[in-house]
């Protein structure tokens, strides 16, 4: 089976740190740069290396509370530092918020109990799965692989199920293919393709190569 999730293991606590100090952050959470060298470094000091660790840190309300104590930082403090910390671990989409997608289509991967992206990317891992899946439900299997597709998509950070659609629509089909494009690349055609369809762009080059830094933490697709 492929995993849905990437690897927080391999993101330091260092490079979580100035990722930290170089975003913009909402009004909730620009907390988290007050004081950032020093609260990382109390949290260093307990023997947290990775963000992975910092996330087990912190998984249950016991465990942040118990890691508060350790490292003399509020509590609230850590309830916030969480939550940005949680964001790099993607939420499965439910398949009918990918636009495009038939409702026939979602309804009969429902019936199955395949509700979600990550349902849908454990479910189909190779090409033989798309057909069989496909002849189980009696639907093309070209609808198969472009959810499938998007499923695939959503995993990356900052990726939700439209701009998933808009990745596949410019034959950025998979991980595996967004991570042979260049970002300016990809960051042109976006842009021409706000400008013509009349949105606002509110993302930058860095964005979209960020976006590639974090697909490529990725476990492969399987297909």
């Amino acid at each position: 089976m492929s995993n849905y999730h990437m690897d927080l293991n391999q993101l330091s606590l260092d490079w979580y740190q100035e990722t930290l100090r170089a975003k913009e952050l909402m009004p909730g959470r620009r907390v988290l740069h007050d004081s950032l060298d020093e609260r990382f470094a109390a949290i260093r000091g307990k023997g947290v290396e990775t963000l992975g660790q910092l996330v087990e840190a912190m998984r249950t309300k016991p465990r942040l509370q118990n890691f508060a104590l350790l490292t003399g930082l509020e509590e609230q403090y850590l309830v916030i530092l969480k939550r940005d910390a949680m964001s790099y671990i993607p939420q499965p989409v439910a398949l009918g918020r990918f636009p495009g997608v038939k409702s026939a289509l979602v309804q009969g991967l429902a019936g199955l109990g395949i509700q979600h992206s990550k349902h849908l990317f454990e479910r189909i891992t190779n090409e033989a799965d798309v057909k069989g899946l496909a002849t189980e439900m009696g639907t093309d299997p070209a609808e198969l692989r472009t959810l499938r597709g998007m499923a695939d998509l959503a995993r990356i950070y900052g990726v939700g199920p439209v701009f998933a659609r808009i990745f596949h629509d410019a034959g950025v089909t998979s991980v595996a293919v967004l991570l042979g494009r260049e970002p300016g690349e990809i960051f042109t055609w976006l842009k021409r393709r706000s400008q013509e369809a009349g949105d606002i762009v509110n993302y930058t080059e860095q964005d979209i190569e960020q976006c590639l830094e974090m697909a490529g933490l990725l476990p492969e697709s399987g297909i």
